[in-house]
């Protein structure tokens, strides 16, 4: 299965490959990534503190995590253990605009 073949199967709106929603300035879209098992994520990187916001499609929840800088890769990695906060959509028929919305509280929060 393709990227794009998974992504639709996993009920991800357009576009795949950019930012969906206007953020809050301190916060900078990663990318729509797979984490693992073809499981996707959106997820924002914070510019000053450690940590994301991601969800996917799967948990019909949006999480603030902790995240990490490796100085050897130049690259941040979420840890999915340290769950700082989270909320989940309160509709039995979850479409992305919900979750968005959602990460958007958070990110307006975790400012």
């Amino acid at each position: 299965m393709g990227r794009e073949e998974a992504l639709r199967d996993q009920q991800f709106e357009q576009p795949f490959d950019s930012c969906p929603i206007e953020t809050p300035s301190m916060w900078e879209y990663r990318g729509l990534m797979n984490v693992g098992g073809h499981v996707y994520c959106r997820i924002w990187r914070h510019k000053a503190d450690d940590k994301e916001v991601m969800y996917n499609m799967l948990d019909e929840r949006v999480t603030v995590i902790g995240a990490k800088y490796h100085p050897e890769s130049e690259q941040y990695e979420g840890d999915l253990d340290t769950v700082i906060d989270e909320k989940f959509a309160e509709s039995n028929s979850v479409v992305e605009s919900d979750l968005q919305q959602l990460a958007i509280e958070l990110m307006e929060s975790h400012k």
